[in-house]
């Protein structure tokens, strides 16, 4: 059995692969058609925030660690939010700008050739339906 395994080991890497591309590609085909956040695409109005840049910053960055790697930490993501006002959230949406993103796989980088999302777009690409409508209904001054 051992020989076999390191006999093929390459082509069952490579099936592997194929097989994790493919249900990436079919889970980004079922959540294009998400009940979706409005995209931003500009810097959102902060005016009246009560958080400081730190802690904007270090919830965007929260968020993006919460996202950025297989998996997603949904309950990272609830407590990020959490009693943030309105305006508060556009501080940390503008904080987190725009984000490496490599959709195949779901995760973020810095490569150069990675997809730049906004935090809305991070959302739209990591959540599935019922997170995104579980969001708007806990932080409906938020979404």
């Amino acid at each position: 059995m051992k020989n076999i395994i390191q006999k093929y080991a390459l082509l069952i890497g490579g099936l592997l692969l194929l097989f994790i591309l493919f249900f990436q590609y079919l889970k980004s085909f079922f959540n294009s058609k998400k009940f979706g956040f409005d995209d931003y695409s500009n810097s959102l109005d902060e005016n009246g925030a009560t958080i400081d840049d730190s802690k904007a910053y270090r919830l965007a960055d929260i968020l993006h660690v919460s996202m950025a790697s297989i998996g997603t930490d949904f309950e990272s993501i609830k407590i990020a939010l959490s009693g943030l006002s309105p305006s508060d959230y556009a501080k940390v949406y503008n904080r987190f700008g725009t984000r490496g993103y490599i959709d195949i796989v779901g995760v973020g980088t810095n490569l150069p050739t990675a997809t730049k999302l906004n935090l809305t777009q991070w959302f739209q690409s990591e959540l599935t339906n019922y997170e995104i409508l579980e969001l708007k209904r806990l932080y409906p001054l938020i979404f």
